[in-house]
């Protein structure tokens, strides 16, 4: 390491600053594409969530319907309304939905802010102790 102070001209305390000043920006600067793809990811995830939970309720809403004997209750008739209430779900979910994936959204990304705030707290105070 002294060789390099010799070499550059600096004092130990410029190149600390420099350092520090370096590590700051490139905290600061996180590419907003990765944050906007993990974001797309979340409400995605997020509404993939809410599809399930609608899946589930319309099921457990068929299975309180008494069965008639007009259709009958075979295994296909089962495979298609299983199927179908999947894909209602998904439709429901991935439009207006009911809130739910809405509200698991934001509440994670809330934390998520909360803990990348904290993150960025701790790594300057690091640094700053390092002083």
């Amino acid at each position: 390491m002294n060789t390099s102070f010799h070499q550059t001209g600096q004092s130990v305390t410029e190149i600390l600053s420099n350092r520090t000043a370096s590590e700051i920006s490139r905290i600061q600067q996180s590419p907003q594409d990765k944050g906007e793809k993990e974001c797309s990811g979340l409400k995605k995830a997020c509404q993939d969530f809410e599809a399930m939970f609608l899946y589930n309720l319309l099921q457990q809403m068929r299975r309180s319907i008494p069965e008639s004997g007009l259709f009958g209750s075979s295994h296909q008739k089962k495979m298609i309304t299983s199927m179908f209430d999947m894909e209602v779900a998904g439709a429901m979910a991935h439009g207006k939905g009911i809130g739910l994936g809405d509200q698991f959204f934001q509440q994670i990304q809330s934390r998520e802010d909360y803990v990348k705030s904290t993150r960025e707290a701790a790594q300057l105070y690091r640094m700053n102790s390092r002083r």
